[in-house]
């Protein structure tokens, strides 16, 4: 370390420093909660809307689950 700088200086601008990039994680994981969120929601959408296709009521019927579920897992992995 430079004698320019004192020991207590870089001590302070280090933890500035830290608490921004500590900030940044926090609000990108928020970020992350909330597309993953609103991705599944829309999926979950989707989906009812094909079960039901106009009906009040859906049928639900597994095999449309198991076979997106399949063919997603293909497309993207597990997860």
């Amino acid at each position: 370390m430079s004698k320019m700088v004192k020991k207590e200086d870089y001590k302070n601008l280090l933890k500035k420093v830290s608490n921004i990039i500590e900030e940044a994680r926090q609000k990108t994981v928020r970020q992350i909660n909330i597309i993953i969120t609103q991705t599944y929601w829309e999926i979950g959408k989707l989906i009812v809307e094909e079960e039901q296709r106009g009906r009040e009521r859906a049928e639900y019927g597994k095999e449309l689950i198991k076979k997106l579920s399949k063919d997603l897992t293909k497309c993207f992995g597990k997860g």
